[in-house]
């Protein structure tokens, strides 16, 4: 989700600098358009309620970095990164 909040700083640069929006080439970076902001806040207040509850701050923090860990892993073994 933080991805698609970047996304939208992307797409307003793309549009300014290349004339692309979302119908013509650069709906990647779209996200979700005027909604993303509302998912962001949707996705914050899930992570509060869940350092509230079950995984705590520290079960967030570790499955985050767990998870980009994988990811890394992944990239890696594509040749897409270069180590």
């Amino acid at each position: 989700e933080g991805a698609c909040l970047g996304g939208q700083v992307i797409a307003h640069a793309v549009k300014r600098h290349l004339g692309m929006g979302s119908g013509t080439g650069a709906a990647f970076f779209s996200g979700e358009g005027a909604h993303t902001a509302i998912r962001w806040k949707r996705v914050l207040a899930w992570l509060d309620a869940e350092e509230r509850t079950r995984a705590g701050g520290d079960g967030i923090i570790e499955g985050a970095c767990r998870t980009f860990a994988l990811l890394s892993q992944w990239l890696s073994d594509q040749g897409v990164l270069d180590e």
